[in-house]
């Protein structure tokens, strides 16, 4: 219907008759706004037929958005946005009418695609028409884009159904890169920064005729085609790209058919398509890579085979939509891989098949050193990758082991990677030079506290899994056959079952790491068995004790460098030494150094000090309570001591000094001797 609508009709003279029209088009059955206005105007003169009336028609429709117009014409909006222009004319006769239009489309898109640059589309179109036969002949529109041409030549038998026509349509050097603009503006998640140059050239020809499926045939190339990313300076060259126009019903070409048998669970393209490829594509190593695919009105697949330099197919997965890490990498890649996909549905495209790693070289956001990897197998399920065999080297370090990585996760946070890795041998300083970008000297805690700000794939990981190493070594000590289970959620890190041979004896834990406040925080607990303090001493280069130790400890502390670890700790240690002594003290000239039965105790450790509490020393002479203090020095050697030893009826003592330097008093009330072991 037509509303606001200014209307005239009047006659000029005796056998010439006007009209003038203005008005807003709308449909009853939705509240529809911004359909534009519609113009007409127009004369026509007398005649002894009607099909011989002289006639003059003017007709333009203006500022009328693309949504509305289709929802005004389809009863449902089709997604389109832009403004449109549009003016024809009709002159002639209705037995013989010239018809002419012109056709604009301003900031054309899609309504899923976010701004970008304006977008202008524009056609001119021209014919006759009969109403003898009710037919439209030499048709002919044109279309530039860029600096070709799209153009359509056809006939239509007959306007009333059942219609038949013929079409034939060609593009005359059409710029690939604004190919590329439309197709930006027409699909949701195409790379803005994507570039391309080249040109392209084809003809299609499609007749229909009632009772028949409509046919279509043609075919054309793409010249000099290449394609890019601003953000990256790897291109992809093509050169020339065949392509076909394939009609429904035909059998897919040999290609085609080797694929599927190879990959039943790939579901060919169907419906009248485009063929393209095969062709050789150069992608950085000797041998090319062999690229095909298939295009329909509602789905899209891709088939890649060969070998590639790992930067040129990473840049080759981002182009076509999948989601791939802009790290920098060397190294070769042998592949096999197909890419389908639904334009309606609106999903990335989803790669399935294997490929094969080897000597690659990849440096990723957040770990300081590249990482070198040996040889990897993945396979490319529908959801997920899978890593059967990884070998890869950090740190001086050789990993080997096994992956499961999900795809196609709403964001890389949402989904958990599985892993389980072993290596023989890890230095725990050189894990802190890898995992530290910023200073080499900062503990790696720090880097991941204060890199926030920056990009880390570390930050953004969501993994769990079982890491095991056979030698681990942290400064002077080493832990043998260490296993644990590990998640680490963003900035969250818990490891569980941590077990490991270490000084003779054997440890077992679970540590907690939370890097989401400031300053971070640790927690954690574990038991002690049978450690061998003679090697625990060794590592202070002094033998001050022996005996074998076991115990319970919990600890919690917060920081992001040594001291400040420390001066937040807060943690108990439950201890039981047995069969051991102190080679320092000696309670009297004539004893010799202390020997330990047994002693069981409570130590706790605050504000930079430890408190012995609930002690107890079982000596072969007799037995003493234990308590007092332990304050931290400049060394672990350093520590303060003020230890008293008393029991009933028995002289006590109180140790003072050094770990390494003791002195030994009586206590007040004895008049023991001390004696100090030279």
């Amino acid at each position: 219907a037509l509303t606001e609508t200014d209307f005239g009709l009047w006659q000029d003279s005796e056998n010439e008759w006007g009209l003038r029209l203005e008005a807003k088009p709308v449909r009853t059955d939705f509240n529809l706004t911004d359909t534009g206005t519609l113009k007409v105007t127009g004369n026509w003169q007398r005649a002894g037929s009607l099909r011989e009336t002289p006639l003059q028609f003017n007709l333009e429709w203006s500022r009328a958005q693309l949504g509305q117009a289709s929802k005004l014409a389809y009863g449902s909006d089709q997604g389109w946005r832009g403004g449109i222009v549009l003016s024809a004319t009709a002159l002639g006769t209705p037995g013989n009418l010239v018809l002419a239009a012109n056709f604009s489309v301003q900031d054309f898109r899609h309504f899923g695609v976010p701004g970008g640059a304006p977008l202008r589309l524009a056609a001119r179109c021209g014919g006759h028409y009969s109403s003898a036969d009710h037919s439209l002949s030499d048709v002919s529109c044109r279309a530039p884009l860029g600096s070709g041409l799209l153009s359509m030549d056809a006939k239509m038998a007959s306007l009333r159904r059942p219609l038949s026509y013929d079409l034939h349509m060609t593009a005359e050097d059409l710029p690939i890169p604004a190919v590329l603009a439309l197709v930006q503006h027409c699909r949701q998640g195409v790379a803005e920064d994507l570039m391309a140059s080249g040109t392209l050239r084809g003809q299609a020809d499609v007749h229909g005729e009632p009772g028949h499926v409509t046919r279509w045939q043609g075919g054309g190339s793409t010249q000099d085609f290449q394609l890019g990313m601003s953000s990256s300076k790897v291109d992809i060259a093509f050169g020339k790209v065949p392509f076909s126009i394939v009609a429904a019903a035909a059998q897919p070409s040999g290609a085609r058919k080797q694929l599927l048998r190879s990959k039943p669970n790939v579901q060919p393209v169907a419906g009248t398509r485009v063929e393209f490829g095969p062709v050789n594509v150069a992608m950085g190593r000797p041998s090319p890579a062999r690229v095909r695919g298939s295009v329909s009105r509602s789905a899209y697949e891709i088939a890649m085979q060969g070998s590639a330099d790992v930067q040129s197919l990473l840049q080759v997965a981002r182009i076509v939509g999948v989601a791939a890490p802009t790290t920098v990498a060397s190294g070769g890649v042998n592949f096999d891989l197909h890419l389908a996909g639904n334009w309606a549905a609106d999903i990335p495209p989803r790669p399935i098949g294997e490929a094969q790693l080897r000597s690659i070289r990849a440096e990723i956001p957040g770990i300081n050193k590249p990482v070198e990897i040996m040889a990897a197998n993945l396979s490319l399920k529908a959801d997920e990758m899978q890593v059967p065999n990884l070998a890869f080297s950090l740190a001086n370090t050789t990993w080997r082991g096994n992956l499961s990585v999900p795809l196609h996760c709403p964001e890389p946070t949402a989904c958990v990677t599985k892993f389980n890795l072993h290596s023989t041998r890890l230095d725990a300083q050189e894990l802190n030079d890898a995992l530290n970008p910023l200073a080499r000297k900062r503990p790696w805690y720090r880097f991941l506290a204060s890199s926030r700000s920056r990009h880390s794939y570390l930050l953004s990981l969501n993994a769990k899994g079982k890491l095991t190493v056979d030698h681990l070594t942290f400064r002077n000590a080493t832990s043998e056959g260490v296993s644990a289970s590990v998640e680490w959620n963003r900035s969250e890190l818990h490891v569980s079952k941590l077990q490991a041979a270490l000084f003779g004896g054997t440890h077992s834990g679970d540590w907690k790491a939370d890097f989401t406040v400031q300053p971070p925080q640790y927690t954690g607990n574990g038991m002690l068995e049978q450690i061998n303090l003679e090697q625990l001493s060794a590592l202070s280069r002094d033998a001050w004790i022996t005996g074998a130790a076991s115990g319970r400890y919990q600890v919690s502390l917060a920081g992001l460098n040594a001291s400040d670890l420390i001066a937040s700790a807060i943690g108990a240690l439950q201890l039981d030494i047995s069969d051991g002594s102190l080679p320092h003290v000696e309670l009297s000239a004539a004893s010799g150094p202390l020997e330990v039965q047994h002693f069981g105790g409570r130590l706790s450790f605050h504000d930079n000090k430890f408190d012995i509490s609930e002690g107890k020393l079982d000596t072969q002479d007799a037995t003493y309570q234990v308590s007092g203090t332990a304050s931290l020095g400049s060394s672990f050697l350093g520590q303060a001591l003020n230890v008293k030893l008393s029991g009933s009826g028995i002289p006590g003592f109180s140790i003072t000094g050094t770990l390494n330097e003791p002195r030994v008093s009586p206590a007040p009330a004895s008049e023991t001797q001390a004696a100090l072991k030279p």
